[in-house]
């Protein structure tokens, strides 16, 4: 029988796991939805997941030949301690494998999770998120990852949204202080570029929206809306799109287009068909190719954090 692709493994974990805090890259972070997505639905323990080396290479797209850059990628993931909140208010620190071994030859590598991981994992019969592992392996942000997780986990409620303090979404996230100090560029960088990623990518449509604190915004809202088709999701690439222009290119475009009150411009529900034309307008003139522009975000969010 052939061996099943990888990339076609589904991962199911506790919806506790998606709001686990780590800082795991990329890479790391790939290999670690490698190894969960061989855990079986009906599995009561968990198993040695082994792997042939250059699987995992080929998979963590480092190229065939860098085994002692996976050495170093494995052994960097074992120095890394995770955290997350039980149901029950405990704070766990943990590391997702107890124990990765390679073979005498170099050619295998075999993964142990860490036992008290088991309660999210294994028979799980509610309270859990599926998703593709093909899916978060071709996302090349790891924060579009964590956002995925989230964004999954909450689709299902009769109000999928969370809201967050910037503070926290920045704990959550694990991203220091001393990284994306401004909104602006907290906002271009993290959540604008999960946006385009999950758009294009997922199955997943997600929309932030800003409350403020004066003129800073505090708290932000991420609403989850499931991607049905491929018509729907070129509709929400194209709003996201449109969205992330600079406001006053948004403004001048909804003026144009016919709407009705400036103090409405960013109401969806007030301006549909105006948008509907700024939006084709602004696809129609090329805007949509263009990288934000940083010194403008910062410009207009002068005074947000």
């Amino acid at each position: 029988m052939p061996r099943k692709d990888p990339k076609k493994y589904l991962i199911r974990q506790a919806n506790t796991m998606s709001f686990s805090r780590h800082n795991l890259n990329l890479i790391q972070k790939r290999i670690v939805y490698l190894v969960v997505s061989k855990i079986k639905p009906d599995d009561k323990d968990f198993r040695e997941y082994t792997f042939t080396v250059q699987e995992v290479l080929k998979f963590i797209k480092l190229g065939t030949e860098n085994h002692s850059v996976l050495h170093k990628t494995t052994e960097d993931i074992l120095k890394k301690v995770c955290t997350l909140v039980t149901p029950e208010g405990e704070l766990l620190q943990f590391n997702y494998f107890s124990l990765v071994k390679y073979n005498p030859t170099n050619t295998e590598v075999t993964f142990h999770f860490d036992p008290v991981l088991k309660p999210y994992y294994l028979e799980l019969k509610n309270n859990y998120t599926q998703f593709q592992l093909e899916i978060v392996i071709g996302l090349k942000s790891i924060y579009s990852q964590k956002l995925y997780e989230i964004a999954k986990s909450i689709a299902n409620k009769g109000d999928p949204s969370i809201r967050y303090s910037i503070s926290e979404w920045r704990y959550l996230l694990f991203i220091d202080d001393n990284e994306y100090k401004l909104y602006a560029h907290l906002k271009a960088n993290v959540f604008q570029i999960a946006q385009r990623e999950l758009d294009e990518k997922t199955d997943i449509h997600i929309e932030f929206k800003e409350e403020k604190s004066g003129n800073k915004v505090k708290w932000l809202w991420m609403e989850v809306h499931k991607i049905e088709n491929e018509e729907q999701r070129q509709a929400w690439i194209r709003q996201t799109k449109f969205n992330q222009l600079p406001k006053r290119v948004r403004e001048s475009l909804l003026q144009s287009s016919g709407a009705t009150e400036k103090s409405s411009l960013s109401d969806i529900a007030v301006n549909v068909e105006a948008r509907k034309k700024a939006i084709a307008e602004a696809e129609e003139m090329g805007l949509f190719d263009k990288k934000p522009d940083i010194a403008v975000l910062n410009n207009e969010e002068a005074n947000e954090e």
